[in-house]
C-alpha cells in the first residue's frame, strides 16, 4: 500500500513544472485572480551584440496560441513573469520600456502617461529577482520582487505593454519562445 501511495505521489508531483530554462522553473499552469492560466511559451531575453542573457520570461494565457495578434486582441487575462539572470539597473529597464512603447505606439499613440506610471514603479533588479505583469482589460498589475507595486491603467495599456514582447519586440527570438514556437 505504501508503495502504491509513493508511486501515486510521484506521478502527481512530476508535472508541477512544465519547463526549466537557464535553471529557472516555470509552472505549466497557475491561477491568477481566480482564473486558470496555462504556460503559452517561454524564452530568454538576450541583449547587446554579445547576446548577454538578461532574463527568462514565461507567458501565461487562458488557452495556448502561437498567434500574437490573437493573444494581443484577446480580452482574457494574461500573465508574464520575468526571472532575471543578471543585475540590471532601473534606468536600463526604463530605457527598454521607452523603446518598446515607441516601437508599439500603434496600440496607443498617447502612451506617455502610462509609460511614466510604469517607469515610476521600476527598481534595480538583481540576479534571481522577478518582475511580473498581470494583464487585464485596460489595466496591468505590476509585481516586482514578489511585492505588488500597483496597477497601471489607461487605454490599451494591457495591449501596449504586452506588445513589448509580442508586437514589434526588441528580441524576436524571445517573441517566438513566448508564442511556443521554440
Amino acid at each position: 500500500m505504501k508503495f502504491i501511495f509513493l508511486i501515486f505521489s510521484l506521478l502527481m508531483t512530476s508535472n508541477v513544472f512544465a519547463l526549466k530554462m537557464a535553471d529557472k522553473e516555470l509552472k505549466d499552469s497557475l491561477t491568477m485572480q481566480g482564473k486558470e492560466l496555462v504556460l503559452n511559451g517561454a524564452g530568454i531575453r538576450k541583449a547587446t551584440i554579445f547576446n548577454v542573457k538578461v532574463y527568462v520570461a514565461g507567458l501565461y494565457t487562458k488557452s495556448k496560441s502561437n498567434d500574437p495578434k490573437k493573444i494581443l486582441d484577446s480580452t482574457d487575462p494574461k500573465y508574464i513573469i520575468m526571472h532575471f539572470l543578471r543585475d540590471v539597473d532601473k534606468d536600463k529597464i526604463s530605457g527598454a520600456w521607452s523603446e518598446a512603447f515607441e516601437n508599439n505606439k500603434d496600440y496607443n499613440k498617447d502612451y506617455k502617461a502610462s509609460l511614466n506610471q510604469l517607469n515610476a514603479l521600476m527598481k534595480d533588479m538583481k540576479k534571481s529577482d522577478t518582475m511580473a505583469f498581470y494583464f487585464d482589460q485596460n489595466k496591468v498589475k505590476v509585481t516586482i520582487k514578489n511585492q505588488d507595486l500597483g496597477e497601471i491603467s489607461g487605454k490599451n495599456i494591457d495591449k501596449l505593454l504586452l506588445a513589448a514582447w509580442l508586437g514589434n519586440p526588441i528580441d524576436e527570438q524571445l517573441k517566438d519562445g513566448l508564442l511556443g514556437k521554440k
